[in-house]
């Protein structure tokens, strides 16, 4: 063998060896006119290697003396083994062809593979004191903060914040604010809890009960946004395209993403703070245009319409054909996805939309929540 050929097959053999690192492979002597051990129990995907250690011998399954064409070894002699390795769970009954009528017979109990599981893990964040609960139980945290569950599971995490806390939301699996949520579990799974003490507020010029507060805490606690500086968020401020990339590529991506390196838009280089979320908006073919993007641009409502829809549904969707707007007739430019945000209540406004008006960042964060975080 060439040596190309030995570095293939010894990768393949690496590779089906690490193929079920779990699996096991069971000895069974064959001596004395006997099998010993006479009755093993193993899993599905374990090998049994039964070796004759004296005499001649055959293992061939089946029961009453009759082969049932499992397996049958032939007759080994002394020194030689023969294996098979168990696909289904079950009870296998196996004779030695030559000495069954003397009772050299044996069994391999096959027991079902354990199913995979998945783990579970709840944190909190924030100030005050929250308790996450699970059903099915396993979840108390509190102080237990971690389970196992089968893959699949379906599991409903439920937050109870004490006197003097406010519950602000879920990041991690879940997003939103609701005091419940549930998380079907694939792969290992980390949730987090997030509280305020009650009448605060994480940016110092969002009050408490600001009509975006809400939103504008779940954007924080998914890091969607660390604000404007200062330790606020500047709810009022309009929003600039350059923003709006950030936002919208956070949401779909977080921060750890790939991304041309070619600058796609002159008045976008790589220096510029907004540059790698510009630069995916585009990829992504969120954003048409060419050559300057207007990073530094205000950005209205109109827009917005267009940067969600197509980030969520691309250009090729359904929308309510009657228009929902006075302001949005049939002819407008932007009908199609504005329709398209009503219809999937990503704005919860009636009679006119204003497609017209620049978007401050308060309403970005009702946008966002609705659009992406599972708020309502």
């Amino acid at each position: 063998m060439n040596r190309g050929k030995a570095i293939i097959v010894a990768i393949v053999c690496f590779l089906l060896a690490g193929a079920d690192s779990r699996a096991a492979t069971v000895e069974v002597s064959m001596q004395d006119f006997s099998f010993t051990p006479q009755t093993i129990s193993i899993n599905v995907g374990d090998t049994v290697q039964w070796t004759n250690n004296g005499g001649s011998h055959t293992t061939t399954s089946g029961s009453n003396c009759t082969a049932d064409g499992t397996w049958n070894s032939g007759l080994l002699g002394q020194g030689q083994s023969f294996s098979h390795t168990f696909t289904e769970a079950g009870t296998f009954p196996y004779f030695c062809i030559p000495h069954c009528g003397i009772g050299m017979t044996g069994t391999v109990v096959v027991a079902a593979a354990p199913a995979p599981t998945a783990l579970l893990t709840v944190t909190k964040a924030g100030v005050g004191e929250v308790t996450v609960t699970s059903s099915p139980a396993g979840i108390s945290c509190g102080t237990d903060c971690t389970e196992t569950y089968p893959v699949d599971t379906a599991v409903t995490l439920t937050a109870t914040a004490a006197p003097g806390t406010t519950f602000t939301g879920w990041s991690g699996a879940c997003k939103n604010n609701d005091t419940a949520c549930m998380v079907t579990l694939t792969a290992e799974t980390l949730v987090t809890a997030h509280s305020l003490a009650t009448n605060t507020s994480t940016f110092g010029d969002v009050p408490p009960g600001y009509w975006a507060g809400n939103y504008i805490e779940v954007l924080h606690n998914n890091s969607l946004t660390l604000g404007c500086g200062g330790g606020n968020f500047c709810p009022e401020s309009v929003v600039t395209r350059g923003q709006m990339a950030a936002f919208i590529v956070r949401a779909r991506h977080g921060e750890d993403f790939n991304y041309m390196t070619t600058p796609f838009f002159s008045d976008v280089p790589p220096e510029d703070g907004f540059f790698k979320y510009v630069q995916k908006l585009k990829e992504e073919g969120i954003t048409k245009v060419n050559d300057v993007y207007g990073v530094n641009d205000n950005v209205t409502r109109g827009e917005v319409a267009v940067f969600l829809v197509r980030a969520k549904h691309g250009d090729t969707f359904v929308f309510s054909p009657i228009p929902h707007f006075s302001d949005v007739p049939v002819d407008h430019p932007f009908f199609s996805y504005i329709q398209r945000l009503k219809d999937d209540t990503i704005t919860t406004v009636a009679d006119t939309y204003g497609p017209d008006e620049l978007v401050t960042r308060a309403q970005v964060a009702a946008f966002l929540g609705r659009a992406f975080l599972g708020m309502q």
